[in-house]
């Protein structure tokens, strides 16, 4: 699993990376949506410690998929929520990280 990890993380910030220059280069943003799934990896990494959710033998899977929820997410963060309210679009972001984390790690198969 540790072996893996620069893959997990490396993987998502690498496809957000794009979409933050983009969008920098019109109006200056926080370079900080490319680290959206770190929040949701650390929780899903506490739900495993304390053997919440099924135990489950995609521990591959499951923070790969967590990753590509964020990269979504952040997709749907700098082309949606930031043109309707850019304040509260990061926290709005991280807070669907978390609920979607919460959603994999108590459905996902066994």
């Amino acid at each position: 699993m540790l072996d893996a990890l620069p893959i997990i993380i490396g993987l998502p910030i690498a496809l957000i990376w794009p979409i933050w220059y983009l969008r920098n280069r019109r109006r200056p943003t926080s370079p900080l949506i490319a680290l959206l799934p770190l929040p949701g990896l650390a929780l899903w990494f506490l739900l495993m410690v304390l053997n919440i959710g099924p135990p489950s033998r995609n521990l591959l899977y499951e923070p790969l998929g967590i990753g590509m929820i964020a990269v979504m997410l952040a997709y749907w963060k700098m082309f949606k929520l930031d043109r309707v309210n850019p304040e509260r679009s990061g926290r709005t972001a991280v807070l669907f990280m978390l609920l979607a984390t919460l959603m994999v790690r108590l459905t996902m198969p066994g």
